[in-house]
């Protein structure tokens, strides 16, 4: 029996014991790499380094107004960047100025920024401009009171009962000058026209016909509490009415005045639909 090969084994118990050290030295070195970068910012990272995205102003509408008018101001972004990869799109406000003037400020969140400001008294007539902190800027062009382009306050309704219509009635508004106006007419199979929509005169004749232009909510109000209980009102936009130059200078307002509208409406115990 010959002696055993005390090479081979010397060889074999020295790799495997090699092959062991490598193992556990690559697993101890893989524990000791940068771990996955986390979603949000560590407190070092934060100090300090964040980059704001200045709000980018997109729209001021009306984009012509009266000195005193309410216009609604959009823009987006309006956030931070930290560490080049974390956006805090949380509520902040940013200033806005009006010829270099403080107008107010601009709230943003997740991307959209929004405000509803009142242009200052004392602006004159001509284009001005509207800057965002950042310097983002639009123009919105001022519109002297009882030029053509401001319609002005209109006929005051008093309100004198309206009678019944067997058509219902049809409501129009659209915005110009220093807010949001309404025109509310006999319903009738006809197409009305642009000028009979938007005319300032009020007029309810003894065969019943009726049409009626407000200037604001409150306006609205009074003639919505003319009219019978449970009449029919059918709310339109420019799509119905002919000629105009401007298809779309008779729409519907925004979405928190059409509900307060209709919720007025209903508790009117009045059947208002919208055609969208």
């Amino acid at each position: 029996m010959s002696p055993p090969d005390l090479t081979k084994n010397s060889m074999k118990q020295f790799l495997t014991g090699f092959f062991m050290i490598t193992t556990i030295l690559v697993a101890v070195g893989c524990s000791q790499t940068s771990p996955t970068a986390s979603l949000a910012p560590t407190s070092d990272c934060s100090q300090g380094e964040a980059e704001i995205i200045w709000p980018k102003l997109e729209a001021v509408q009306p984009d012509q107004a009266v000195s005193g008018a309410e216009v609604r101001i959009t823009a987006s972004r309006g956030y931070t960047l930290e560490c080049d990869s974390f956006y805090d799109e949380s509520h902040r406000d940013f200033d806005v100025f009006f010829n270099q003037e403080p107008f107010g400020t601009i709230g943003c969140m997740s991307n959209h920024c929004e405000a509803l400001l009142s242009i200052p008294e004392n602006a004159d007539p001509g284009v001005h401009t509207i800057t965002v902190a950042g310097g983002s800027q639009i123009e919105i062009e001022i519109l002297e009171k009882g030029s053509l382009d401001d319609p002005g306050q209109g006929e005051i309704f008093t309100g004198t009962s309206l009678p019944s219509s067997v058509k219902g009635y049809e409501l129009y508004s659209w915005r110009a000058g220093d807010g949001w106006h309404f025109t509310l007419i006999t319903g009738t199979n006809r197409t009305k026209t642009f000028d009979e929509i938007v005319s300032q005169e009020n007029v309810i004749t003894e065969s019943g016909w009726v049409k009626i232009t407000v200037h604001g909510v409150e306006a609205l109000q009074i003639v919505l509490d003319s009219l019978p209980e449970s009449e029919q009102i059918f709310w339109l936009d420019g799509k119905l009415v002919e000629p105009s130059n401007d298809m779309n200078f008779i729409r519907f307002p925004p979405k928190v005045i059409i509900e307060q509208v209709l919720q007025y409406s209903r508790q009117q115990g009045l059947n208002l639909q919208i055609d969208q």
